[in-house]
């Protein structure tokens, strides 16, 4: 359980607190890639869903004096969204219709697909690809967008995923995020008894857990959110570069 020491409790549940609201940011759902669903026991019990953990076991005296635990939590946070965000890669990898070019054009970056909403590049193209397109894009302060053949700005994410180096056209609006609140996660396989949830808000799509470990001088902290993703027909078109 978590310890009683009120000061202790106050500060495991402070960072728990930044980490719910950092994620919300960096969380897959709100990046404009998906269409977010809830969670219907009635609907979606047949899915195969997936699991995105963290956990830590994090020294006592990083809660016990007066530092600022924003950094730690916004890591936890991104390391949710950065694993929601290469499952996705790998399930429209998987499958995507593929165009295989010896070049990449502005000509034949957007054939295939009708009405895309984005495009998914991986990060090691960034600088080609500005040097490539750079008159059919443009920047604000944190994102990048292409235009379409319809002069419609499409968002550009990049990809940190190593292992695919492929570009995709996607629809967004044909790609649903289903993904469960807290309540309806069930404890991961051995899950230690002393794990208990951080309580606040039963419908957030993040469960927070702690504990104090059998390690001694260590809190146990578990960050992990459940969801799956429905990808259907037209949705995406995956283009590869022949080597």
């Amino acid at each position: 359980m978590i310890p009683c020491t009120p000061s202790l409790k106050n500060k495991i549940e402070e960072l728990a607190d930044f980490i719910r609201k950092s994620y919300e940011l960096d969380t897959i759902s709100k990046r404009g890639l998906v269409t977010p669903m809830d969670y219907d026991s009635s609907k979606h019990n047949g899915l195969e869903f997936v699991q995105f953990p963290q956990r830590s076991l994090i020294p006592l005296r990083v809660f016990e004096d007066n530092s600022d635990n924003k950094i730690l939590g916004t890591d936890f946070a991104r390391a949710i969204g950065l694993s929601e965000m290469n499952y996705l890669i790998k399930k429209l990898d998987s499958i995507s219709p593929s165009t295989k070019i010896e070049e990449l054009t502005y000509l034949n970056l957007f054939h295939g697909i009708e009405q895309p909403t984005n495009i998914i590049v991986p990060i090691s193209m960034l600088s080609n690809f500005n040097q490539k397109f750079r008159q059919h894009m443009n920047w604000d302060r944190r994102s990048a967008f292409i235009k379409d053949y319809n002069n419609n700005n499409i968002p550009i994410a990049w990809s940190l995923y190593k292992p695919i180096q492929n570009i995709f056209i996607i629809r967004s609006d044909l790609i649903r995020w289903v993904q469960k609140s807290s309540k309806d996660i069930p404890p991961f396989k051995d899950q230690p008894e002393y794990l208990v949830p951080i309580p606040r808000d039963l419908e957030s799509k993040i469960q927070i857990l702690a504990g104090e470990s059998t390690e001694r001088g260590y809190i146990d902290f578990v960050v992990r959110t459940v969801a799956t993703v429905q990808i259907s027909e037209n949705a995406t078109i995956k283009i590869e570069l022949r080597e």
